[in-house]
């Protein structure tokens, strides 16, 4: 068959008058349905948060199955989606948090808590040795001083 069909051509009709902006939204909301439709499918995962630049799926499972857990809902997504997941430790939020990009630019994460799913691991350790100058403050002499002072210099030339 030759051309779109009648449904088809309307859509990319449609597709050319939008604005870039009433594009890329477009394209949001079929990131988030796509995201939503394999969360449904997969059973590893959770409901998802879904924000203006990312989807979150947040596992929060606190037990020794967790490793097992990311492990599921990594592969259905990847799977589901057609991307690749990489990732690691957040340091301030103390989770673990995989990370694939899709084809909009919309971000979609896959977290647990970091102690359940990684251990830490010492690679090296660094010294610094951080030098700061400090202003002395400044002390007046006293006239005693000052008459030692002169006793120091008149014995040093008698001598």
């Amino acid at each position: 068959m030759d051309g779109f069909t009648p449904v088809e051509q309307d859509r990319r009709d449609a597709l050319e008058a939008m604005t870039p902006e009433q594009r890329q939204r477009a394209r949001w909301y079929a990131d988030v349905r796509r995201v939503l439709s394999a969360a449904e499918a997969c059973q590893a995962v959770p409901l998802p948060l879904v924000f203006r630049d990312r989807v979150r799926f947040a596992l929060y499972e606190y037990s020794p199955a967790a490793i097992r857990m990311l492990g599921d809902a990594e592969a259905e997504l990847s799977a589901a989606l057609h991307v690749t997941f990489s990732g690691g430790a957040d340091e301030d939020r103390r989770e673990y948090v995989l990370e694939a990009v899709l084809e909009s630019g919309m971000q979609v994460q896959i977290a647990n808590p970091a102690s359940y799913v990684a251990e830490k691991k010492v690679t090296g350790t660094t010294v610094v040795e951080t030098v700061e100058w400090v202003r002395l403050p400044a002390v007046p002499e006293t006239a005693d001083e000052n008459a030692a002072a002169d006793d120091d210099e008149a014995a040093g030339v008698a001598a």
